[in-house]
């Protein structure tokens, strides 16, 4: 699915786009503000899945997070406040070792969404935050 700029929209759909028990795993460059940084410390979880790191240097900050309705919503109600971060953080989301969802350079070029989310549920989540979804194959 191509980009999208609403970085606060993106964290409340993608609630609904993956099943319960998955994780969201967020690589930052930079250092978050300190009060984005002080919430996703306080709800990080675990690392049960070793992804690979789209940032070598300076080494990034990763943050583990349990997809939840309280945790993502009050992420989103957080960075709600300010710029949506381009290009300097790597987005994914997995669940029991499988990737479901990953971006490097999130919010700058396209989501990639594993098959085995339901075609309406991307539909759903597309529409919901602006987003044009395209097919693409693995070779």
């Amino acid at each position: 699915m191509s980009g999208t700029k609403d970085y606060p929209s993106f964290l409340r759909a993608l609630v609904d786009l993956v099943p319960a028990g998955s994780v969201l795993y967020i690589e930052g460059g930079g250092t978050p503000p300190s009060d984005v940084k002080f919430y996703l410390e306080e709800r990080s979880a675990q690392e049960t899945f070793k992804i690979r790191r789209g940032t070598l240097l300076p080494t990034p900050k990763i943050f583990h997070i349990p997809i939840t309705k309280e945790n993502l919503y009050g992420l989103a109600d957080l960075e709600g406040k300010y710029p949506t971060p381009i290009g300097s953080i790597h987005v994914h989301v997995y669940k029991d070792r499988k990737i479901l969802l990953q971006s490097y350079d999130a919010f700058l070029d396209p989501f990639y969404i594993s098959k085995e989310i339901p075609q309406d549920k991307v539909k759903e989540f597309c529409n919901k935050i602006g987003s044009e979804r395209k097919e693409t194959y693995n070779y």
